[in-house]
């Protein structure tokens, strides 16, 4: 079984964003015969040439599903539901299905103002319905994302999946925080620094919060067009101990994470399943966030955190400020959240479902299915650490 999955260059996740980096850490891991499609990477300002190289792109694609010794049995695509990759997508889609390909196509981003010109809108609809209708299987990471789906009339088997974790970070988050003792409250927000990630929102709440703790500390880590803008907001405000490190991988990410209390995300982003805030609940994190993506579907009010619908930093610092009042339930959640996370998030665990996906879809066994409903409700976490968070008080 020989699957081609389609991406930007998986070398470049700095760049490239949420999927690249996805297929960065599980490629490795994944059955032989998979290959996959990189596509052009020219800016976006550059349309003449951005036109030129999705031409290119689709031409060089057409001859590797039609040629019978290389082509895959089953071509995996990975748009976000946002114009330019729904169009490119649509196109692969329907010369994956004519040269006779099994096709999954894996919805990761989700905007939801796109979402509601498809609903609203009888053309746009019309478009996407007739350009993803002949997919064998779709994967989305929310089941309202699913739900949507099967609203338009989108009647394939759908799986609901996760991003996933580097199984190395929490072992080098457990490892420094051995050899470092790491005293005071340290905030953590990381992710790209764009405004619809919460950034702004993010730095407020400390503010607020920097006047009742006075030894309360920042860190942003990062980078994104909104960087310098950030930096100069800090400054233009007296927004003091903000740390900025740029971006981090690595052993860098692992002391970012073992040395911060609580990971602040007030994303107001169209979400899929948001990377860092796994990888913050692996690394032992209590998590304040907006209710997202597939963060509505498993996270748990008051036992991994906070999760709420404001964006308002007001709301966020009231959050943070009972973790920060009770080091005891930091503790519980972080102990949750590490087992949580280590369960259901590390990479075996991700791989294993979505080979499984591929056999389905090959064997023509593809049915709805979720990556709860993988571990047939068994919440894998010790009985111990259940009781602790049930029994405090928040």
């Amino acid at each position: 079984m020989k699957v081609l999955i389609t991406l930007k260059s998986i070398d470049q996740c700095q760049k490239q964003g949420g999927v690249a980096s996805y297929f960065k850490n599980i490629r490795k891991y994944l059955e032989p015969d998979i290959e996959y499609f990189h596509f052009s990477d020219v800016p976006g300002r550059y349309l003449f040439y951005k036109a030129i190289s999705r031409v290119r792109d689709t031409l060089k694609f057409i001859r590797i599903c039609r040629d019978d010794k290389k082509a895959p049995d089953i071509v995996h695509l990975n748009p976000s539901l946002g114009w330019s990759g729904l169009l490119r997508d649509a196109i692969l889609l329907k010369v994956a299905v004519r040269s006779g390909r099994k096709t999954i196509v894996f919805f990761r981003g989700w905007n939801k103002d796109i979402e509601n010109k498809i609903s609203s809108n009888r053309l746009v609809y019309n478009l996407f319905y007739h350009g993803f209708k002949s997919a064998d299987a779709f994967v989305v990471l929310s089941s309202k994302f699913g739900n949507k789906l099967r609203e338009w009339h989108l009647n394939q088997p759908i799986y609901i999946e996760t991003t996933t974790v580097d199984p190395s970070l929490p072992e080098k988050v457990s490892s420094i925080r051995k050899t470092k003792d790491f005293k005071g409250n340290h905030l953590l927000f990381l992710a790209r620094i764009e405004k619809e990630k919460g950034i702004f929102e993010s730095l407020h709440c400390h503010a607020i919060l920097k006047q009742k703790f006075t030894k309360l500390e920042m860190t942003v880590a990062g980078d994104g067009d909104a960087l310098d803008e950030v930096k100069n907001y800090v400054n233009s405000n007296g927004i003091s101990a903000v740390h900025f490190c740029g971006y981090v991988t690595g052993e860098e990410k692992a002391k970012v994470f073992a040395k911060s209390q609580i990971y602040l995300f007030p994303t107001t982003h169209g979400e899929g399943m948001p990377n860092a805030v796994l990888e913050a609940m692996a690394a032992g994190l209590p998590v304040v966030t907006r209710a997202v993506g597939g963060l509505t579907d498993f996270f748990q009010d008051g036992k991994m955190g906070f999760i709420t619908q404001s964006s308002d930093p007001v709301e966020f610092a009231r959050l943070v400020e009972i973790l920060l009042l009770n080091p005891k339930l930091r503790e519980q959640i972080s102990q949750y959240n590490s087992e949580y996370a280590r369960s259901y998030f590390l990479v075996d665990n991700v791989v294993k479902r979505l080979n499984g996906i591929y056999k389905d879809v090959f064997s023509k066994n593809a049915r709805d299915s979720s990556w709860m409903d993988y571990y047939n409700g068994d919440p894998q976490i010790s009985e111990k650490t259940e009781n602790k968070i049930r029994n405090q008080q928040v």
